[in-house]
């Protein structure tokens, strides 16, 4: 259904860079969260930051060896230059007295994906209000960053506020009438489903394998019903996990989660080129594989957090936002390549269908080849960039010895569609790999 020339620009422009990023530079969802809790006559903080979003600060030098993590040795290398950058841009007023907390020392936390830092100050008690002002990684580094603040220890309950760059001051407890960004949940949640659909729309567009998933599926439908069902389908099963896992009743790691995803672009993609779009039912893989891909927005919400008091309305917001994105995305695409289909003569319209199917699945392979990186033997011999490249083949030898088990007169077709695949994949790597060794 999906043209290959389309499929080739928007693989050259989403996967290009190596990542989905967006357009204004940096990495997709850079978070920082900082905690501030008044207990035992004192102030603590405890500041997370993203380790993504320190290696985009221009200049730094952070990540040595391209390898997109940042290492323990990395992290010593760049303590003293990151120290100062940090210091004088996060400030806290308090009751008029305003602190600039240094930070002596970090933690690596979270798997190495979190920088975890620590400050400590000396209170005569509680104070009446609070103001905290961060400039931390707007100008430089990611504009699109976004900062979690929850405060503990002023009156009941927590106070969340959720800043970003054209919000760099929170006050607490919020002032009558505040009308802007990163209010006071508990008392507006018309706020917390705004920035939490916000939120949604961007992780969304920003997720390259739920991107591939909705294309893959594209693949198995022949028309407006068949797509709008496809379409329900994906939602209410993605819905569902959604709220179950965000809301504590029901999860699974994400280290199952991610390489299921992965490989059900593979499969759904496959599968469709194989049956044709007239024999496919593409709602049947997109709710039983929306399921996964459910719990895996879940943890992009988990790894943000749900306001107190305002758990309900910001899950919606998210939700909603999710699905506005998945529109955003999927109805140009749908449209545009409807039309140019029309504009075929049908006697090429399958072999545009393979040569879309060739680009996409090239991107499902290098997805697959990802979430594999690292777990075949050898691997880890490999230089960083080039460790997908395994893991691409062996899925592609698996999704060949598919296709020729099941046979049939389009065997030699899809599989050549499926060695453009590869090479793709192959020579996508190799291109990092020399961006990384320049």
């Amino acid at each position: 259904m999906v043209p290959g020339i389309l499929l080739a620009l928007m693989y050259s422009s989403v996967i290009g860079g190596g990542e989905a990023v967006d357009r204004e530079g940096g990495h997709p969802l850079s978070m920082a969260w900082l905690r501030v809790r008044f207990a035992d006559e004192a102030v603590q903080l405890e500041y997370r930051v993203q380790t993504l979003t320190i290696m985009d600060i221009p200049g730094l030098g952070a990540d040595l060896d391209g390898d997109r993590t940042l290492s323990a040795a990395e992290a010593e290398g760049i303590w003293p230059e990151l120290r100062d950058r940090l210091e004088g841009a996060l400030v806290l007023d308090m009751d008029g007295t305003a602190w600039a907390p240094a930070f002596e020392n970090f933690e690596m936390d979270g798997g190495g994906n979190h920088l975890l830092l620590r400050a400590r100050r000396a209170l005569a008690g509680i104070p009446e209000s609070l103001r905290v002002t961060s400039h931390h990684f707007y100008d430089e580094g990611n504009p699109s960053h976004r900062l979690h603040i929850t405060v503990e220890g002023m009156g009941a309950g927590e106070l969340f506020y959720l800043l970003d760059r054209d919000l760099l001051t929170a006050s607490f407890p919020p002032p009558p009438g505040d009308a802007g960004a990163g209010l006071h949940y508990a008392d507006r949640p018309w706020a917390a489903l705004m920035d939490y659909g916000r939120l949604g729309f961007d992780h969304v567009l920003e997720g390259l394998d739920h991107l591939a998933f909705l294309l893959a599926l594209l693949f198995g439908v022949a028309g407006l019903r068949a797509l709008v069902v496809a379409v329900t389908a994906f939602t209410l099963a993605h819905s569902v996990t959604l709220a179950v896992s965000a809301l504590g009743l029901f999860s699974l790691p994400p280290d199952f989660v991610e390489p299921v995803i992965a490989a059900s672009v593979v499969v759904v993609l496959w599968m469709h080129l194989a049956k044709g779009a007239a024999e496919s039912r593409a709602w049947l893989p997109a709710f039983a594989f929306g399921l996964f891909h459910g719990f895996g927005f879940a943890g992009a919400l988990g790894a943000i957090g749900l306001p107190a008091g305002m758990r309900g309305p910001a899950l919606v917001g998210f939700n909603l936002g999710v699905e506005a994105g998945q529109l955003s995305f999927l109805l140009p695409v749908a449209l545009v390549a409807a039309f140019t289909v029309s504009k075929v003569a049908a006697a090429r319209t399958e072999a545009a269908r393979l040569q879309a199917g060739a680009v996409v699945g090239a991107v499902a392979l290098h997805l697959v080849g990802g979430v594999m990186q690292g777990t075949l033997p050898g691997v880890g011999l490999l230089a960083t960039a080039w460790q997908p490249v395994p893991g691409s083949i062996l899925a592609a030898g698996l999704v060949a010895l598919a296709l020729r088990a099941r046979g049939g007169p389009q065997t030699g077709a899809l599989l050549r569609a499926l060695g453009t695949s590869l090479l793709l994949a192959v020579l996508f790597d190799a291109g990092r790999a020399l961006g990384a060794g320049n």
